[in-house]
């Protein structure tokens, strides 16, 4: 518990800083990148958390990480972070910044992965969707993802929806299999 009240602190912290600098938005977006290449990248996450590396050398190495996808004020911060040992913790502050700014504008976020970028239009009627199907309104953040192979992977708080090429292909894997087990204990 100390964690995540520590976690808090940072997010509010990183969010006061945002506002001030009416970065709020920018900030959003950065964070949901981070978050992303945590997710794939789980040498950055042990990185993070390997105690045989010191914590300077931990601070450099989230510095290069973020060169690319995030400006100095997320940079900073998170650099600050791992600095006082608290690199570990930097999945659950971009947690909690996201969820506060969320709430606030009374918004749920979902994540699209699409092997290509939604045009305006796409993204617009997708959220026109998502809105009606969770009642309130969705704020769509989408991610590139050729594994994806078409359509659309949706996650939305814990709930996903697969409407992926990829899903598809299983299901008709799954079939098939279930078919040709059924044929063979047909000729048994």
């Amino acid at each position: 518990m100390a964690n995540l009240s520590l976690a808090e602190g940072y997010a509010e912290a990183l969010l006061v800083l945002a506002r001030a600098r009416h970065e709020t938005a920018t900030v959003e977006a950065e964070l949901r990148v981070i978050s992303q290449l945590l997710k794939r990248d789980s040498r950055f996450l042990r990185a993070l958390r390997d105690p045989e590396i010191p914590e300077d050398r931990r601070a450099e190495r989230v510095a290069q990480a973020l060169e690319e996808v995030a400006g100095e004020l997320v940079t900073g911060h998170l650099v600050a972070m791992t600095q006082h040992g608290n690199g570990r913790l930097i999945g659950e502050t971009i947690e909690r910044y996201l969820d506060t700014v969320a709430a606030a504008a009374d918004t749920i976020t979902a994540e699209v992965h699409a092997v290509v970028p939604l045009d305006d239009n796409q993204r617009a009627r997708l959220e026109q969707a998502l809105t009606r199907r969770f009642g309130r309104p969705v704020r769509v953040q989408t991610f590139v993802d050729p594994s994806v192979l078409g359509g659309l992977l949706i996650r939305v708080g814990n709930e996903l929806v697969d409407a992926s090429v990829r899903a598809r292909l299983v299901e008709v894997r799954k079939a098939m299999q279930r078919d040709v087990a059924g044929l063979a204990g047909l000729r048994g």
